[in-house]
């Protein structure tokens, strides 16, 4: 079994970056209150098309698709054709990861403690992105664990998240929905979240090479931000995407994780922006599902954690109590809950447009 310690991490005790937002506490009470409502209103008029759902988790759970696999290059190209439907212009970043060899597990005599794997990020950009003032980004990971004796095929751990991305770009790029907002939204689709050997820690821990071994892709993208004041550096600068990417101020990062289980429980994550957890509470309470974010708190380590590392604010949508099929047997399309994607993301939508 793999180690329930995979995203289990002590509290980094990451300063709170307030985020410069008509939401932010300080403002005026009245202007919070009728920004709440409306962003409210958006999430909950959100509506999960289950027949696009169940056609696109056809497609995702045909096949394993780890990190570096051709298979995770075919669901790329799949994602491109998909992303264009919906209007949205495509932009790749591709990486080159140093992962721990798995074979060094085998003893099968001597061979190279690292690996060179090849990732691709890839983006769903509004059209005049660069004219944005900022970004949200909302984001999601593509790869499925490499299970060693499984079949597996991850349809809630990067399946469900992702194919919820798709239909919330959709929803919040309609133009009733965009002109509301300061930001632009842009979608995030990281390859290379899993671990290449069994457990989220054993590159650091147990591999000669001593590596971090997750987060591959989310952390090449994180590396990538620059300053937007280049001439001052500080823990409370504003960080800019790349240029391919209109080199808009990023105002906050909202990621999505396993959010297809029965019952829908998100976790509170430690490693998330206080103000963000606030405020996805918020989001709960008034649509009528209060219960929806888990009461007690856990530091939980995905894709979100390197953007807060840089300053960015950064939220982790995941429900980590239900794991019962996590990275084993049984995560195919049928243990998906299209109720709780339609709940994610009525959540989603309603904190995006809250920012």
């Amino acid at each position: 079994m793999v180690n329930l310690r995979r995203r289990l991490a002590v509290c980094l005790g990451l300063s709170t970056v307030l985020i410069a937002a008509r939401c932010s506490v300080g403002g005026d009470a009245s202007k919070e209150s009728s920004r709440i409502k409306f962003s409210t209103a958006v999430g909950a008029g959100f509506r999960l098309d289950q027949k696009v759902a169940v056609q696109d988790l056809a497609e995702w759970t045909k096949l394993p698709h780890p990190f570096g696999s051709a298979r995770q290059g075919e669901i790329a190209a799949w994602l491109r054709r998909r992303i264009d439907t919906l209007g949205l212009k495509v932009v790749d970043e591709p990486f080159v990861a140093t992962v721990p060899n798995p074979a060094l597990s085998g003893g099968s005599g001597p061979v190279a403690t690292t690996l060179q794997r090849s990732g691709t990020n890839l983006y769903a950009t509004p059209p005049n992105l660069a004219a944005a003032p900022c970004a949200i980004v909302l984001a999601t990971h593509i790869d499925t664990k490499d299970v060693l004796g499984l079949n597996y095929l991850g349809a809630n751990d990067s399946g469900s998240s992702s194919v919820l991305l798709l239909q919330l770009l959709a929803y919040l790029h309609r133009p009733h929905n965009a002109k509301q907002r300061s930001c632009a939204v842009i979608g995030a689709f990281f390859d290379g979240e899993e671990a290449v050997l069994a457990n989220w820690n054993d590159g650091e821990l147990l591999a000669p090479a001593k590596v971090i071994d997750h987060t591959y892709g989310s952390r090449y993208a994180a590396q990538r931000l620059q300053p937007c004041d280049t001439k001052t550096s500080t823990a409370s600068t504003l960080m800019c995407l790349t240029k391919e990417l209109g080199g808009v101020k990023l105002r906050a990062l909202i990621l999505l994780d396993m959010v297809g289980s029965p019952g829908l429980r998100l976790s509170r994550d430690q490693n998330s922006s206080p103000e963000l957890v606030d405020l996805l509470q918020q989001q709960a309470v008034a649509i009528g599902q209060p219960d929806r974010l888990s009461a007690s708190a856990v530091a939980i380590e995905d894709d979100h954690l390197p953007f807060r590392q840089r300053g960015v604010p950064a939220v982790d949508l995941i429900d980590f109590e239900h794991l019962s099929i996590w990275h084993q047997a049984g995560d195919d399309a049928s243990s998906i809950d299209m109720g709780s994607l339609q709940v994610a993301g009525q959540l989603a939508a309603g904190l995006v447009t809250a920012l």
